[in-house]
């Protein structure tokens, strides 16, 4: 057991004992002995008050009870620190006590030797909690002051009229474009910086506010910035301090730059003078609504097109413009289409006016303010009538077009006819593939008709339709409709021109006409595989087939053959390339861009 220093001083009679007890027990600061193990030998009435322990609960114990966390490594550190001599005489430090409450304490610390006890560490706490939670809510206070004046970007001065100098803040600087250390602190670096049409009326203000004829003053005006140009500045200031004659000492106050807000309002007046000039002189009739469908205001414009005067119009609902019948309808119509912001930002359609006229209106409508609705009215009523008349002409061309086109798939079916009656009558195996493989480019041109009859685009053909139609066609020519020949098609509906997809459509007559020539015997079975899809910016054509394919000796470059020569130049007008592969069979790859 721990014999205190306050039980000893206690037991004694001693004068200087009674005095210790009585500085110990009375003293407000706290007061704790502890030893080179961090064992608590003593402690005074203010330490337990600070530490919210009774005695019997510190002495004899580790002075880390007295903490919340990192118990053993205080304690450690206490140990090292003792031995080493290095425990600092003044420590200012925040701690989180045994019950989780945090306290900032001030502790002076000193080694002290007892006759007839080791030596010692005495440590007197001072409870600084207080102060330091105050000086932190100023340096907060202080730090949101500076972040609301740097965030609203706010010039600051302070003026001395004894000294006849001025303190600005560096925003109050670089609002100008200035660096601080450009602007000096007298009054007159302020005043020779106003602009010229400004200077006498801002001058006259501060004056009046000296002699105190105003509370404060606030004037608008511009100053020079670095760069030679003129920016707008609110400047708000006070005379904060008197002498007992009333003369100014001391005057504090703001710089805004409001350069953007003085422009901006410039800009607005400019646009309202360009409104009121559009809507005046404008040859589109102009109409603003509230939201029960009252015309605010109309323009002439507006007047002239529905025939009413803009003293029947403005104050009136908008039915009045309409056939009486129709009127309410509308204005019901009107309301609940803004009340449920439903309103077409353009709509084309008849009206018939109050005098019974009917007119055609082009319409643009835009909300303002979420209350009020602009219309603008266009009198689209020749332009329709235009429309319907181009309309029927093309409706007529159109069918002469399809008239056409049939008679010419009529005349191009009748010389493939008498071409294969011709045809019959011919032995030379050699001239009769000469008529087969004209009959077959006519045939590709045939089908193109046939696909202007199931397409109402007469310029555009898919080329999925197109080219599977008329490789099946041709491959039944060729194989004497025999079937032995079986062609699959892969191809993706990619639309094009019909001078293009003629060139295809005669490049894949050619392609299969060789296929079926040198891949297959007469007699022999086998498939022809037809790919096209789009790659990028390209179209990418293949004809594969599996049979014993071309001569090895053979090239496009080196061939003499009407079709091989007829491919090359199709190629070519489509601005593609062509080659082949001998793998499995022979694959004929075309290129061309879209």
């Amino acid at each position: 057991m721990f014999s205190t220093i306050f039980t000893r001083a206690m037991q004694s009679d001693n004068k200087n004992d009674i005095k210790f007890r009585q500085i110990w027990e009375s003293a407000r600061d706290g007061m704790r002995l502890t030893d080179e193990k961090g064992i608590i030998h003593d402690v005074n009435p203010a330490f337990c008050d600070l530490i919210q322990l009774p005695r019997e609960r510190l002495v004899g114990k580790p002075l880390s009870v007295i903490y919340k966390n990192d118990q053993e490594r205080i304690l450690r550190k206490h140990c090292e620190r003792f031995k080493s001599r290095t425990i600092s005489p003044y420590i200012l430090n925040k701690y989180i006590l045994h019950n989780g409450e945090i306290r900032w304490f001030e502790v002076y610390n000193t080694y002290i030797k007892i006759p007839g006890e080791p030596e010692l560490v005495l440590a007197v706490f001072r409870d600084k909690t207080d102060l330091i939670e105050t000086i932190e809510a100023l340096k907060e206070n202080e730090e949101r002051l500076n972040i609301a004046v740097k965030g609203a970007n706010i010039g600051l001065w302070d003026q001395d009229f004894r000294t006849q100098t001025v303190i600005r803040n560096k925003i109050w600087a670089e609002m100008l474009g200035y660096n601080p250390a450009e602007i000096g602190e007298g009054l007159i670096d302020y005043e020779t910086r106003i602009h010229p049409d400004d200077r006498e009326e801002v001058l006259k203000l501060l004056d009046a506010h000296k002699k105190g004829e105003t509370d404060n003053f606030r004037v608008v005006h511009r100053l020079r910035c670095a760069d030679g140009s003129w920016k707008w500045i609110l400047n708000v200031g006070q005379i904060v301090e008197r002498d007992k004659d009333g003369k100014p000492l001391r005057a504090a106050g703001i710089h805004l730059d409001i350069d953007a807000q003085k422009r901006a309002e410039e800009s607005l007046k400019a646009s309202e003078a360009l409104f009121h000039s559009v809507w005046e002189h404008s040859n589109d009739g102009m109409r603003l609504t509230d939201e029960k469908g009252m015309m605010i205001k109309v323009n002439n414009a507006f007047c002239e097109i529905v025939g009413k005067k803009r003293s029947e119009l403005e104050g009136q609902l908008l039915g009045v413009i309409y056939a009486p019948h129709e009127q309410q309808r509308i204005v019901n119509g009107y309301k609940e289409n803004v009340a449920q912001k439903k309103i077409k930002p353009y709509i084309e359609r008849p009206y018939i006016l109050w005098d019974g006229t009917q007119k055609w209106f082009g319409v643009s409508i835009a909300f303002i303010y979420n209350s009020l609705v602009l219309s603008v009215f266009r009198d689209i009523t020749e332009r329709v009538k235009d429309h319907e008349s181009l309309r029927q002409m093309v409706q007529q061309k159109e069918i002469l077009m399809k008239e056409l086109q049939h008679r010419v798939k009529n005349n191009l079916n009748i010389i493939s006819n008498i071409i294969f009656l011709e045809m019959r009558q011919v032995k030379d195996p050699d001239v009769r593939n000469i008529f087969i493989n004209i009959r077959n480019r006519i045939q590709s041109m045939v089908t193109i008709y046939d696909q202007f009859n199931l397409s109402e685009d007469m310029e555009m053909i898919l080329l999925d339709k197109y080219l599977k139609t008329l490789g099946d066609c041709i491959l039944e020519i060729l194989t004497s409709y025999s079937g032995r020949i079986v062609l699959n098609a892969s191809i993706e509906p990619i639309a094009l021109d019909t001078n293009r997809a003629v060139s295809v459509g005669l490049i894949l007559n050619e392609v299969i006409t060789n296929a079926v020539k040198y891949a297959y015997t007469s007699d022999e079975k086998g498939e022809i595989d037809l790919t096209v899809y789009s790659d990028g910016e390209e179209i990418i054509f293949k004809v594969k087939d599996y049979g014993k394919g071309l001569p090895p000796d053979f090239s496009f470059e080196n061939s003499k053959g009407m079709g091989l020569l007829l491919i090359t130049n199709l190629a070519k007008q489509l601005q593609g390339t062509v080659n082949m592969k001998r793998d499995n069979g022979t694959t004929f790859i075309l290129r061309f861009p879209k």
